[in-house]
């Protein structure tokens, strides 16, 4: 399927917000403020996609075990690095979804 080409917006975000995409930038993990906001995004809008069963117990379970699994460090890199962008940011997502969780 071919993509639609690029479109230009404006778009308004908390500073906060901000600085967490140029961290992305400055850490190499995506190229530019841009490709850092579409990235995300796409992280979120397939997020939102699968926000039903990741309230799924067994397949929250099933991610845990999963992680667990790859806990040893070498595993844990590799298994990192072999993640794309959107899978990053997917699970960094979760991450922050669970901390945030834990918090309240």
């Amino acid at each position: 399927m071919d993509r639609l080409p690029y479109a230009s917006i404006s778009l308004r975000i908390p500073q906060d917000l901000l600085i967490k995409v140029r961290h992305l930038v400055e850490t190499g993990l995506c190229r530019d403020n841009s490709s850092a906001i579409r990235s995300l995004i796409e992280g979120g809008l397939l997020l939102h996609d699968y926000k039903n069963s990741i309230q799924d117990p067994d397949i929250v379970r099933k991610l845990g075990e999963e992680w667990e699994s790859k806990m040893n460090e070498k595993e844990i890199f590799g298994w990192a690095k072999n993640l794309k962008d959107q899978q990053i940011t997917a699970v960094k997502m979760v991450l922050e979804m669970e901390e945030d969780s834990r918090r309240r």
